[in-house]
Parts: structure tokens; C-alpha cells; sequence
């Protein structure tokens, strides 16, 4: 964020080099909290059933791409980025230790 006196914070305008920088920060994070999630929230219903409902939209999408022609294909994707970036907006889940 840029700090400009006198008038509102902006938000500081993205680079290619700054773009990659936080998807390679966030190849470093999101493995660990996934494995996190597979160790600890097996046992929790609530860390679950996001995943399952993910799954099982993903498997639909999957489904009706195979049966698109390339034209058909080429237009989904903004519906599979659509689907796959739903889980980043939902409510964050807990990945302390489940108690047992």
C-alpha cells in the first residue's frame, strides 16, 4: 500500500516480478497449511465438508468439460478459476489440533 498524505491509502500498482513474488510465497504456504488440514482436521466434520462439496463440484466441472469441444473448453475456463478460487473466500478454518 502506498501512503500518499492528506488522502486515502492506495494500493501500490503490481509488477510481473511482484505477481510472481506472491505466487512463489504462496507455493511455500499452501502445501504446509493443506498438510496441516490433512493431520489435523480429518478428525473435525467442520474442516471436511468444504472440501467435500469442492470435490464433488470439481467432478461436475470435470464431467462437462470432457464433453465440450475445444471452443466450449477454451470459454469454461473462467468458470473452473471461478470454482477453484471459492475455498480462498470462504470462512478461514481453524488448523489447530483436533481434540481427541
Amino acid at each position: 500500500m502506498d501512503f500518499v498524505p492528506v488522502e486515502v491509502a492506495r494500493v501500490a500498482a503490481l509488477s510481473l516480478g511482484g505477481v510472481r513474488a506472491l505466487f512463489e510465497f504462496r507455493m511455500l504456504l499452501e502445501p504446509r497449511a493443506a498438510a496441516l488440514v490433512a493431520v489435523s482436521g480429518t478428525g473435525d466434520e467442520r474442516v471436511l465438508v468444504p472440501f467435500r462439496e469442492l470435490l464433488r463440484r470439481l467432478d461436475e466441472f470435470e464431467e462437462s468439460f470432457h464433453a465440450l469441444d475445444a471452443g466450449g473448453q477454451a470459454r469454461t475456463y473462467q468458470d473452473f478459476y471461478e470454482l477453484t478460487e471459492g475455498p480462498d473466500s470462504t470462512e478461514t478454518l481453524s488448523t489447530a489440533p483436533v481434540q481427541r
